[in-house]
C-alpha cells in the first residue's frame, strides 16, 4: 500500500488564471491519477448588456485528494503547475504534509517560480532540535 500523506491547504494564483489559458492547459484542472494536486477553477456570475455570463479562472492549487495518498511526487506535480501557468505569477500560500510518522511534518511552497521543501524541526524548551531522524526507543 505504502507510506501515505495528509496534504492540505492551497496555493493561491495571482493574477488568477484566464479561462482561454486553462482551457490549453485542461488537465490541469482534471485529477488523472498521475498528479497529485489540481488547479482549482472559480467561477463568478458578470452581468452584461447581453445578459449574465459566467467567468472563470484558475484561482489555486490544492491536493486533488482529501484523504492521505501517495504524496512522493508532490513537489514535483506543483512545480510543473508554475512552469504551465507561467512563473511570472505569484504563488500565494503553501500545502501542509502530515506524513504517516509523528515527525514527518513538511510544507510545499513556491518561491521565485520553484517548488520549495520545507521540512518541519522540533524545537526542546533546552534548545536541542529533533528532526525525527533519531532512532526511537
Amino acid at each position: 500500500m505504502g507510506y501515505r500523506t495528509r496534504v492540505y491547504g492551497e496555493i493561491e494564483i495571482d493574477p488568477p488564471v484566464p479561462w482561454h489559458v486553462m482551457r490549453l492547459n485542461e488537465s490541469l484542472t482534471k485529477p488523472d491519477g498521475l498528479s497529485c494536486v489540481v488547479v482549482e477553477v472559480d467561477e463568478h456570475q458578470v452581468e452584461t448588456d447581453e445578459g449574465t455570463l459566467v467567468k472563470r479562472v484558475g484561482a489555486r492549487i490544492s491536493a486533488f485528494q482529501e484523504d492521505r495518498f501517495k504524496a512522493s511526487t508532490l513537489i514535483e506535480d506543483v512545480q510543473a503547475v508554475v512552469d504551465a501557468l507561467g512563473r511570472d505569477r505569484r504563488y500565494i500560500g503553501r500545502l501542509e504534509c502530515e506524513g504517516e510518522d509523528a515527525y514527518d511534518l513538511w510544507r510545499v511552497e513556491v518561491r521565485d517560480g520553484v517548488a520549495t521543501k520545507t521540512q518541519a524541526q522540533i524545537h526542546w524548551p533546552n534548545g536541542e532540535v529533533w528532526s525525527g531522524r533519531e532512532r526511537r526507543l
